[in-house]
């Protein structure tokens, strides 16, 4: 909310009692679009029961908590019917539900889940228009625009038609279609005995709910002559309605039964009274003009709070708040609240009086106030008269209790320099006058001595006043020119401030003498110093913050930004009776307790003139009075203050939302106390307010998790973005900055669940899984090595079968052989000579290839793990032994993964002996010059090749089981065989191992 100043500049004049000019004290605020209202067109206003104003707008319904608006727009605040745009009236039931009037029905606002729904009430009726009046005996009273009354029963949800009253249709609902007496200003009540009063425009009617008659009491109470009613306001305290007629106001007492019209109040004639307003003393009156009134109850005394309205088309919605403000709305600007309780901080504003400012004070010994620029303020009266004429800004005075007046140091009207005594008569004597201002420089302090010594500072320096010889006499052995502000201490002493310079502490002695003891705080430029005699500590304002020195002038502490201190330039200073600080500044004012140290910050709020204050413009009077002086005049409180206000304030939540979704959004998040979330919801974002339609700017919202460190809520803003699971309690309070004080109002439980993967049950779950699995891998484990072991004894059967059956075959068949040559060799040896060593010959070449197919058996059997039993060594040994007895060119290659991954006995065996036979036929026929053998990987599968280029052969004249011998011994590994050959070309040999 922001004081709108320049609004009510052609707004607001001066109060008038009975002809008479009389100031009243009033603040005034607004409420505008800027602050968040949907628009600044509203007609209807309704303060609930929880301390919120709903306002209602053409585009949708406001509610205001005194701080925020919240306008209710959005789909997610209306359930199952169309968003309220313009409503009519309100109402609200025992349980704090609202309900607004509209032309679809009646709405009705549900607090405990921030929601509204439809209504239909008058079903049969020609429209849908429904507008409440009041809740009574468990049911919301309404009528329509035919003044049918209705009502709706909030238990079971009943509606029921209930009379039709004599008084004239409303032609025309809409707001632009009303014409110059909108029925809404004589909108109908409930008075205290029960009835409802209905006012049309001549007619008014009374209906008794509990005994359904109807009546016009007024007709029989008045006298015959016809009037037209324009407004109504019902007083509940002194059950009495007022009535805005065209010949005045009507009063009429309910218990009575008797009614006065009020045509003049004081020596105002009040005729035409367009709308009526009762507060808790005065009673506000609008009339069919554009002036606006306050009246005393009795109306005797009227006060005229508005002048003729020339930039604003009219007024609307005339009104009391609970604190006894009066609003109303500036149709198309907003609300305007007018406060007539005493502010925190009394001022007198430039406006009022035509002061340019307020640069300085002295007090006569009457307690009269003469401000700069020669005007006499009168605390009696809070009124101000001028003294003198065409005194500039930099006029300085000082009093002088000895002599009973002020001496005042200016600058007349034909730029003298001066020296004035003013007596407490107000008599003005002239005591000096100078021409010739640069031999002193500009004024800038005048000072009374204990001893009634005139010390004077100028520009250039110190001058003391000699009264007898009406001249100005410079002080010796000055540090610094450019005295600026001289200080008052005790023992005889001052302290003295000097523009770009230290302070100095000095002593008077005698008449005309000073002794300069000691600078204060050096290196910091100071402007003034206040002495809390009572705790020996001195007060210094400086261009940095406040500093608080001990009796030896060392620093005990300092105030500035850091510690709160809104704002560090200081221009005036002083101490109240209790000690306790208090500074202008370019900020506004400031305290500072003497006790805690405790900063209060003041605002416009608070009611300070302006922001900026002027230097040197302060005054403590003898009663204890402050006075400060700024651009837009001056401030006077007796410390210390006493904040008061209707209202108590207190912290809601608006909403809640989780990972950016609203949580339970059909639940108003004020009615929430738990959140129970998942691992993964762990970003919250809290809107949050302070509800306190009077006092908000005192007033800080504030947070806490887990009892920690209270935080300021931004904005009303709270956001918590990736929280670990756990349980945690959000404590919202609001903060007093008078009372400093933080008062909880809302606790909120949060617990965030752990992720399944750090619960016990899923450890222990995960647990026994691990375990199962364990075992199975075990027993799988085992049952493979059991199935390892079946397939290797089988293998291994396998193997010594083969073997036994090789050795039958192929040993025994050459055993045999050699036996049966070795006899028919052993018959011949007496009979045939060289036959016998023939056949010794053919059994030394059968005990040779014997030898080598036995060598060939044990090898293939071997693991191969020695270098020298590997395939490949085996290979190139025997391929050595047979192509390195020739004159063949040959190569070798092979794969070392050969030797690792063909492990098979059976494969290792045939790859030998197939390479073997191959070499053999390569050396005994092909007549080759180069022979390649070579066993490599391809895809995954091992390939044998054996390559000459010898004369090759066709196939039809191959003879002998060589070629025979290597297909069996390839078909035997799974393998594949391939010979391919070329007459004259060469042969080529190629078998994949399966």
């Amino acid at each position: 909310m922001r004081i709108f100043m320049f609004l009510f500049f052609s707004l607001l004049c001066t109060f008038f009692c009975q002809g008479q000019e009389e100031k009243i004290p009033f603040s005034i605020s607004t409420l505008t679009p800027d602050d968040g209202l949907s628009q600044g067109s509203n007609y209807f206003r309704y303060e609930d029961s929880k301390g919120f104003m709903w306002i209602t707008g053409n585009d949708a319904l406001n509610r205001y908590d005194g701080s925020m608006v919240k306008v209710y727009n959005l789909n997610r605040y209306f359930k199952d019917c169309p968003n309220l745009q313009q409503g009519y009236g309100f109402a609200e039931d025992d349980k704090s539900n609202v309900y607004i009037g509209s032309v679809r029905g009646l709405y009705k606002y549900t607090r405990n889940k921030d929601q509204f729904s439809l209504i239909k009430i008058f079903s049969n009726a020609a429209d849908d228009i429904a507008m409440p009046i009041c809740f009574s005996k468990g049911k919301i009273w309404c009528f329509n625009r035919l003044y049918q009354l209705a009502t709706y029963d909030i238990a079971s949800g009943a509606v029921d038609y209930i009379i039709k009253l004599d008084i004239p249709a409303v032609t025309a609902i809409h707001i632009y279609q009303i014409a110059s007496n909108p029925f809404y200003f004589r909108w109908p009540f409930l008075d205290n005995n029960n009835n409802i009063w209905i006012t049309g425009e001549k007619k008014v009617i009374r209906y008794n709910i509990l005994n359904k008659q109807v009546d016009s009491p007024l007709e029989r109470s008045q006298d015959k002559k016809t009037l037209t009613y324009f407004s109504t306001a019902y007083d509940e305290k002194d059950n009495t309605i007022l009535l805005g007629t065209d010949r005045g106001i009507v009063k009429y007492s309910i218990a009575e039964d008797r009614s006065i019209v009020v045509a003049s109040i004081g020596e105002e004639n009040i005729r035409s009274i367009s709308q009526l307003a009762i507060g808790k003393d005065y009673y506000a009156i609008k009339n069919n003009g554009a002036s606006l009134f306050l009246s005393d109850k009795k109306m005797q005394r009227l006060k005229i709070i508005e002048k003729p309205l020339k930039s604003f088309f009219s007024l609307f919605g005339l009104g009391f708040d609970k604190a006894d403000r009066l609003w109303f709305c500036l149709d198309g600007q907003g609300q305007v609240i007018l406060n007539f309780s005493s502010p925190l901080l009394p001022k007198i504003t430039v406006d009022e009086y035509g002061l340019n400012g307020v640069g300085g004070f002295a007090e006569f010994t009457t307690g009269d106030i003469l401000l700069s620029g020669g005007m006499i303020y009168s605390p009696a009266t809070k009124k101000i008269d001028p003294l003198l004429k065409n005194l500039t800004l930099t006029s300085r005075g000082v009093s002088d209790l000895n002599r009973k007046g002020i001496w005042l140091l200016s600058v007349n009207n034909k730029g003298q320099q001066t020296l004035l005594f003013i007596s407490s008569d107000k008599k003005i004597v002239l005591k000096y006058t100078n021409s010739n201002r640069t031999i002193m420089g500009e004024q800038q302090d005048v000072f009374v001595t204990d001893k009634s010594n005139i010390l004077c500072s100028f520009s250039n320096g110190l001058y003391w006043y000699d009264d007898i010889k009406g001249e100005m006499q410079k002080v010796n052995n000055q540090p610094y020119p450019n005295s600026f502000k001289i200080n008052n201490l005790s023992g005889h002493r001052i302290a003295i401030s000097y523009l770009n310079n230290d302070m100095w502490m000095a002593e008077t002695k005698g008449d005309t003498a000073l002794r300069f003891i000691k600078k204060i705080l050096p290196g910091v430029q100071s402007f003034y110093m206040q002495e809390d005699e009572k705790r020996k500590q001195y007060w210094v304002g400086t261009n940095n913050g406040v500093y608080l020195l001990n009796e030896n002038m060392d620093l005990i502490k300092k105030f500035d930004a850091n510690t709160g201190l809104a704002g560090t330039y200081i221009y005036g200073l002083l101490l109240d009776d209790e000690g306790n600080a208090w500074c202008s500044h370019q900020r506004g004012l400031s305290s500072i307790n003497a006790n805690t140290n405790k900063i209060i910050n003041y605002s416009k709020e608070d009611g300070i003139q302006d922001w900026d204050y002027n230097n040197r413009a302060f005054l403590k009077a003898r009663d204890g009075t402050l006075y400060f002086g700024g651009v837009n005049g001056f401030n006077y409180f007796k410390p210390p203050l006493q904040p008061s206000g209707y209202y108590r304030p207190a912290a809601y939540i608006d909403a809640i939302l989780v990972n950016e979704e609203y949580y339970l959004p059909d639940t108003n998040a004020n009615m929430i106390s738990f959140l129970k979330l998942k691992a993964f919801q762990n970003n919250i974002s809290i809107r949050a307010s302070i509800n306190d339609l009077q006092a908000t700017g005192n007033q800080q919202l504030r947070y806490r998790i887990n009892n920690g460190q209270w935080m300021a809520a931004a904005n009303g803003k709270i956001n918590f973005a990736k929280l670990s699971p756990g349980n945690y309690s959000m404590d919202l309070a609001t903060y007093n900055k008078f009372s400093d004080k933080v008062e909880i109002n809302r606790t909120l439980k949060v617990e965030i669940s752990s992720p399944f993967y750090q619960r016990t049950w899923f450890w222990v779950l995960l647990s026994v899984m691990m375990t199962a699995f364990i075992f199975l891998l075990i027993t799988q484990n085992k049952k493979a090595n059991l199935l390892r072991k079946i397939k290797e004894q089988a293998a291994l059967e396998q193997q010594r079968n083969k073997i036994t059956a090789d050795l039958h075959d192929d040993i025994g068949a050459s055993l045999s052989s050699l036996q049966l040559n070795s006899a028919v060799a052993n018959q011949l040896i007496n009979k045939d000579v060289e036959q016998t060593r023939s056949m010794l010959k053919k059994i030394e070449r059968q005990a040779q290839n014997l030898s080598e197919k036995m060598g060939d058996f044990i090898w293939s059997m071997k693991p191969g793990k020695d270098e020298f039993m590997t395939l490949s060594s085996r290979i190139k040994t025997f391929a050595n032994e047979i192509l390195g007895a020739t004159d063949i060119n040959y190569e070798i290659k092979i794969d070392a993964a050969a030797d690792t991954e063909i492990k098979d006995i059976t494969v290792r065996k045939n790859i030998v002996l197939i390479t073997k036979e191959g070499i053999n036929n390569a050396v005994k026929y092909s007549k080759a010059l180069n022979v390649l053998v070579s066993l490599k990987k391809e895809n995954e599968k091992f390939v044998l090749i054996i390559k000459d280029d010898g004369i090759g052969y066709k196939s039809e004249n191959a003879t002998g089981n060589g070629i025979s011998n290597m297909r069996k011994r390839a078909a035997e590994i799974h393998g594949s065989f391939r010979i391919d050959t070329v007459v004259g070309k060469g042969t080529m040999i190629t078998v994949h191992v399966g």
